[in-house]
């Protein structure tokens, strides 16, 4: 478990202007944010050796990315000598990208509405380390 504190700059260049005795960079913006995140983690193995388990989120409690999370959890089973099997699930709520923002340089979805993304998947990828012989 922890806690996170991101301080982000960025730098825009609205437009370079050419003057006689070099660039001028003077309508550059610079843009600052922050976020305030937690950070838990959960990792278990069997006293047999054969399942592992695992659990982790991070929540954005403040700042840029407020509201925003992520949680997985996976087991994995081990099966000797025909192999591995694993089994997951992944679920993000994350903000939209930066260039749906107006501060971006790149806003050129002047209607865009801005929601939160939602992203669930499973995996169930099949991982035989051994081969019967």
């Amino acid at each position: 478990m922890g806690i996170a504190l991101q301080n982000l700059t960025g730098i825009f260049r609205d437009g370079i202007t050419e003057t006689t005795d070099g660039i001028n960079y003077a309508d550059d913006r610079t843009n600052k944010a922050y976020n305030l995140m937690g950070h838990g983690e959960y990792r278990n193995r069997t006293k047999n050796q054969r399942w592992d388990l695992l659990a982790r989120g991070n929540l954005y409690f403040v700042g840029l990315n407020a509201g925003d999370y992520d949680a997985a959890a996976s087991i994995l089973g081990s099966f000797g000598k025909i192999g591995s099997l694993k089994l997951g699930f992944e679920n993000v709520n994350r903000s939209p990208s930066y260039i749906t923002n107006p501060n971006s340089s790149f806003y050129f979805m002047k209607d865009t509405v801005s929601l939160k993304k939602r992203i669930a998947h499973t995996c169930m990828p099949p991982y035989t380390s051994h081969f019967l012989s």
